[in-house]
């Protein structure tokens, strides 16, 4: 019988506790995740803060085309060598065989951000139009923003994948937490997420659907400016 992705990552954190103190050393550099994507948004170019516009409507038309084992997905316009080097931190510690989970990167890349991911085993899509965008992001299983750049997780939302998201107040005003996906504080609720949102069909469905209802609410044509107004209290007139 196939043990449950949660009984799978305890047990790779058990292979990771057995190691040399240099090997453990590395593997405690590989999980601090929530430290890079804030060092992320604190670089030149980061996107705290940044407040999301209206989602595009290819995002609410496209078709799930959920690929066949679990398929980690994340998106970006520019060049973020720290998210990708999260992303690709990510993929290394849990690119176990046994574990079966694929990772793919979304969007612009840097020869050094691409040369990262290959070697992590992340599959790179530099997709150049929001259909292709749409496209690849509906073969995932779970979304994953490796930065504050809210408008990508909304086109995720939008198309009924689940999200992880760290938490910070632009992502608290897009997604509720355990309701429309999950926002995490440190690398392990992070991890805890995957595994839920893997092991349950059921919680990607009703995370995914109550998503993609949010946004189309709140983000869809015509909406985005309202939501901006009330969450920063701005007046009507």
């Amino acid at each position: 019988m196939k043990r449950p992705f949660g009984t799978l990552l305890a047990w790779l954190a058990q292979r990771l506790r057995g190691r040399s103190a240099t090997d453990a050393a590395g593997a405690a550099r590989l999980v601090d995740l929530a430290a890079d994507f804030r060092a992320a948004l604190a670089a030149p170019g980061g996107q705290a803060g940044v407040m999301p516009g209206e989602v595009g409507r290819i995002f609410f038309e496209t078709l799930p085309n959920t690929a066949r084992r679990p398929l980690i997905v994340t998106s970006s316009s520019v060049d973020q060598p720290r998210s990708a080097l999260t992303f690709a931190q990510l993929a290394v510690l849990l690119g176990d065989e046994s574990l079966g989970l694929s990772f793919n990167w979304i969007g612009a890349t840097a020869a050094e951000s691409r040369a990262a991911l290959k070697a992590a085993n992340v599959g790179v899509f530099d997709v150049k139009s929001e259909q292709e965008r749409a496209q690849r992001l509906a073969c995932g299983w779970v979304y994953l923003a490796a930065g504050d750049a809210v408008g990508f997780l909304l086109e995720a939302m939008a198309l009924g994948l689940p999200c992880i998201a760290l938490d910070t107040p632009a992502t608290r005003h897009v997604v509720r937490h355990g309701e429309t996906g999950f926002l995490c504080r440190n690398s392990t609720e992070v991890r805890q997420a995957i595994a839920e949102l893997v092991d349950s069909a059921e919680l990607r469905e009703r995370l995914g659907t109550a998503a993609r209802l949010d946004v189309r609410q709140r983000f869809g044509a015509g909406r985005a400016r309202e939501s901006v107004r009330s969450a920063c209290a701005l007046p009507t007139a």
